[in-house]
């Protein structure tokens, strides 16, 4: 089992979302903890973001990104993992430069992109948890130490928080997935 907890702070230019997630289980744990692109570039302080289908939560994922619908690719992408011992606590950050892009591995933040800008309360973080039992491949992560590329069966465990202000958020007008 585990306990993920968010607060959201914030001014006009950038919000804050930190977390602890602790590990309840009597097992060792893999959370996922460092965003990356598909091309191996890493985001600390970061999470893939998305609007919910309804428009009203801006949901953050640090974990396997979701899949480009518009075209096909040659694997996934996960952020990297650390491990978490029976008991031991992940304290972390997603700093969000407002306005919010819509971004995931495959498609990164790109002023670029035609987008709406729509505002949300809510700010949902799922981050993916790996059991040491259910973990199929690990490997090494190059860049930052004890982190890792973990393949295996996961669990999502999700906060929400609502913002005392509004979140801006820039809503991509292109074919970008939302769930």
């Amino acid at each position: 089992m585990f306990d993920l907890s968010c607060v959201i702070s914030g001014t006009s230019t950038e919000a804050v979302l930190e977390y602890a997630l602790s590990n309840r289980d009597a097992e060792s744990v893999f959370s996922a903890r460092l965003a990356v692109s598909a091309g191996r570039k890493l985001y600390p302080d970061s999470a893939y973001a998305a609007m919910s289908l309804d428009g009203q939560i801006l949901n953050l994922i640090l974990g396997a990104s979701p899949l480009p619908e518009d075209r096909d690719v040659e694997y996934g992408v996960s952020a990297l993992y650390v491990k978490l011992l029976p008991g031991e606590q992940m304290i972390g950050q997603v700093r969000l430069s407002l306005p919010v892009d819509e971004w995931n591995a495959y498609d990164l933040p790109d002023r670029s992109i035609e987008a709406d800008l729509v505002t949300v309360a809510q700010v949902a973080l799922a981050i993916d948890v790996i059991p040491q039992s259910k973990v199929a491949r690990i490997q090494p992560a190059n860049g930052p130490p004890d982190h890792w590329r973990v393949v295996g069966q996961q669990t999502r465990t999700t906060c929400r928080v609502d913002s005392k202000l509004p979140i801006a958020v820039r809503r991509r007008r292109d074919d970008f997935p939302r769930s």
